[in-house]
């Protein structure tokens, strides 16, 4: 079984939430939301291919620190747009 619904909002809601709730129709979209998950295709796996998954909340590098070559580039010359605040007002006294 395979549900191809957007988004449901409003009283269809309502009436979705009501339905769900009832024992026999929460067993069903159970069964939908793990077939659609994949989570029975998981299950089917031997044990010898499952394995630990590695959690923690720290972040993970996925590479080493660089830095850029823009760091040894000497600053652009004033000239043209866009002018400092101080070059307009100096433009405006004189």
């Amino acid at each position: 079984m395979k549900l191809n619904v957007g988004r449901v909002s409003g009283s269809a809601l309502r009436a979705l939430d009501v339905l769900v709730r009832a024992d026999p129709l929460r067993a069903v979209l159970a069964k939908v939301v793990r077939q659609t998950l994949g989570m029975d295709a998981l299950r089917a796996l031997p044990r010898e291919l499952r394995g630990v998954v590695p959690f923690g909340l720290e972040p993970r590098a996925a590479r080493p620190r660089r830095t850029p070559p823009s760091a040894e580039l000497s600053p652009p010359a004033r000239g043209g747009v866009p002018r400092s605040a101080g070059a307009l007002a100096a433009a405006y006294r004189s």
